[in-house]
């Protein structure tokens, strides 16, 4: 399994858990056009989105991952205004292995 792989499903109960969590007021003010985000991720940071769903509020969430480093972020683009909102990231974490028929 690539570490792509493995890594998405370490982060499906993160992301579980971000559609729950509503954003603090400090985490407004790390918001950018999508554009200008998702450019510092990838240029600056070295990562690449693995995951990308809809949130029952209609967001886009994103979860980006630098593969070399471990170092990931979640944002949340809104769709009226095309604003990333950084939502959490991190520095480590572990990549769990899906067996079949096993749910997350």
């Amino acid at each position: 399994m690539t570490a792509k792989r493995r890594c998405l499903f370490w982060l499906v109960p993160v992301v579980i858990s971000a559609l729950f969590i509503p954003v603090p007021a400090a985490a407004r003010e790390s918001c950018a056009p999508f554009a200008a985000a998702d450019h510092n991720l990838k240029k600056t940071h070295g990562e690449h989105q693995v995951f990308i769903g809809v949130t029952r509020a209609g967001n886009l969430l994103t979860i980006y991952l630098n593969s070399e480093t471990g170092t990931w972020t979640a944002i949340a683009v809104h769709p009226q205004g095309k604003m990333a909102c950084a939502l959490d990231a991190g520095t480590a974490g572990h990549v769990k292995e899906a067996k079949p028929g096993e749910r997350s």
